[in-house]
């Protein structure tokens, strides 16, 4: 077969090779979807592979290629996409009263211990924050601290070790933990390299500002907020500026603007999965605003623990 033929074959053979890979892809939950601007590259990597290499190595050797590299991939992705399944179900439970506590154990028993190659590291605590996340997502912020508390800090990379100290501060505000909180949130490198994660600590920074009854917190929350655009960090700053209030007195005010974060709760973010409603979340803080979302709930029974 000519040149032609031979660029031809390697085009279709890399073709059905990406088309395979990106199928196995889709064996994940929606929240554990892998990006396609890490899809494309890799299809196209495979499509160059096969399409340079098919007229060097023989056709016969090119699809034989092709064929284990699909009988690698097949039973690695399928693991580790039923992995993801198995997690993905057991965070959406944590909600369901009746299941929280066996959702609980199964996550725990799916992050499992550190692992003994640091190889895998990397990819472990990740998965340990993720999981973490949605469980303090979920009310829970003990048992989330407790997953978070596996990683050590001293191993991960810059970015990673800032997702970790929002994670923890998170946690800590609701168990009362305030300087811990503080002292987390210093680890991180200022300023963010993403700028939604810079404002992000900032709206936690000025919210336990807030819980401590600092006098500039009212200013700085109300400027943040006039300025935010994203909906989950406006939130962290309307009930910053609420604690604010009810700590100088501004009851009549605090009450408004919790009214305003009730009004406003953010969406689900992409990953569909819920979160924890938001008055919830100031009744728990533990601050001035506190006792006022505890009056405006009416006393209804929540379905998350108490902490």
């Amino acid at each position: 077969m000519d040149g032609t033929g031979d660029i031809g074959f390697g085009i279709v053979l890399g073709l059905v090779v990406a088309t395979v890979v990106i199928a196995l892809f889709r064996l994940y939950p929606r929240s554990w979807k892998i990006s396609p601007r890490y899809q494309a590259p890799a299809a196209f990597v495979l499509l160059l592979l096969f399409t340079t290499t098919s007229g060097l190595v023989g056709h016969e050797t090119a699809l034989m290629a092709a064929a284990a590299a699909v009988a690698l991939a097949t039973p690695l992705v399928a693991r580790r996409a039923r992995r993801a399944r198995t997690i993905d179900r057991a965070i959406r439970d944590l909600t369901v009263p009746e299941r929280r506590e066996e959702a609980l154990a199964v996550l725990v028993a799916q992050v499992g211990p550190p692992p003994m190659r640091m190889r895998d590291w990397s990819s472990w605590s990740k998965i340990v924050l993720f999981v973490a996340a949605h469980v303090a997502r979920a009310g829970l912020p003990r048992e989330a601290l407790s997953l978070v508390d596996r990683i050590d800090r001293a191993l991960l990379d810059p970015y990673t070790t800032g997702v970790r100290a929002q994670i923890v501060a998170a946690c800590c505000v609701p168990l009362g933990e305030r300087e811990r909180a503080r002292r987390e949130l210093t680890t991180v490198a200022r300023p963010a390299r993403d700028a939604l994660f810079e404002r992000a600590i900032v709206a936690t920074e000025i919210l336990l500002d807030a819980l401590d009854g600092a006098p500039t917190a009212e200013a700085r929350a109300r400027s943040s907020l006039a300025a935010e655009r994203d909906p989950h960090v406006g939130s962290t700053l309307r009930a910053a500026l609420a604690h604010a209030l009810a700590a100088s007195g501004q009851r009549d005010e605090a009450v408004a603007e919790l009214r305003k974060l009730a009004a406003e709760t953010p969406p689900p973010p992409k990953d569909g999965l819920p979160l924890q409603p938001v008055l919830e979340r100031v009744a728990r803080q533990r601050g001035p605003a506190s006792p006022l979302a505890e009056a405006i709930l009416g006393g209804q029974s929540t379905p998350y623990r108490s902490v």
